[in-house]
């Protein structure tokens, strides 16, 4: 039985309360967000280095199989999962992303847990990512050479460190869609915000000197998370509003209680 604290979904409450949480960006800030950095193609494999104004970035990749990640030992699924198998994946073996004025430097995959692949799609996109800790990977089906594919990244990567957190493997919920009670769904807004706050986490010091746009990283965190996952939005009808209201608030708590990014 539902308690009176809990209200019917209201998109304009939780837009109103995810505004008040950071400075809202420009539409350039927005459309750079998405932007490829560089003028690469992808081969079979090969290494990128390319730059903006304010940031570089390096990442060497490989060819990735369908049929070694499309399924497991049992072949019934794997990393890709039900994804199209025409599409050229490929397998990223590291990324390196650099403040050209303070030298900062961050290993986007130094705390990818051990046998875990990354795998992301380098031809045509879905404009999104998949987490699969169940079977030791996750899939950017994103411009990885982006910001935006790199939020991504570090947003997949985020619930792979958190499922090798949890003590009891059978009850990760996989997705939104299959949670059956309020709890579940607390438990998958409490992963979504600790995912999203380890992007934070490792963006920080990009953050911070202005390398990255902050009002722009969390634009993309909240249209993410209540704008382009419509389950989610349609089952927040059970999520206590005062959680939707400091929603963004617990991120950058939770990404400051986290330590400096390796």
């Amino acid at each position: 039985m539902k308690m009176n604290f809990f209200k019917a979904y209201n998109s304009s409450y939780i837009k109103d309360a995810a505004s008040n949480s950071y400075e809202r960006p420009s539409e350039e800030e927005k459309r750079t967000l998405h932007m490829k950095i560089g003028q690469h193609e992808y081969g079979d494999e090969g290494v990128v280095e390319t730059e903006t104004e304010k940031i570089s970035l390096r990442f060497e990749y490989e060819y990735a199989e369908y049929r070694d990640y499309a399924y497991g030992p049992d072949e019934i699924d794997g990393v890709l999962g039900n994804r199209d198998p025409s599409i050229h994946w490929r397998k990223l073996k590291c990324y390196t992303l650099r403040d050209k004025d303070t030298g900062a430097e961050v290993d986007l995959l130094g705390e990818l847990p051990d046998g875990y692949v990354v795998l992301f799609n380098s031809a045509s996109y879905h404009d999104d990512g998949e987490a699969r800790p169940r079977y030791k990977g996750c899939v950017v089906d994103s411009e990885i050479s982006s910001i935006h594919g790199i939020i991504v990244l570090l947003h997949e990567i985020g619930h792979c460190i958190d499922y090798e957190k949890t003590e009891d493997k059978r009850k990760w919920i996989d997705r939104i869609e299959t949670a059956e009670s309020e709890k579940d769904i607390q438990l998958c807004l409490r992963r979504e915000r600790d995912a999203s706050a380890y992007v934070v986490k490792k963006l920080r010091s990009f953050l911070n000197s202005g390398a990255l746009s902050k009002a722009a990283v969390m634009n993309h965190i909240y249209e993410a998370i209540f704008v382009r996952n419509d389950i989610l939005r349609k089952r927040l009808g059970v999520v206590k509003l005062n959680e939707i209201k400091d929603y963004f608030k617990k991120i950058l708590d939770k990404a400051n209680s986290m330590p400096d990014a390796e």
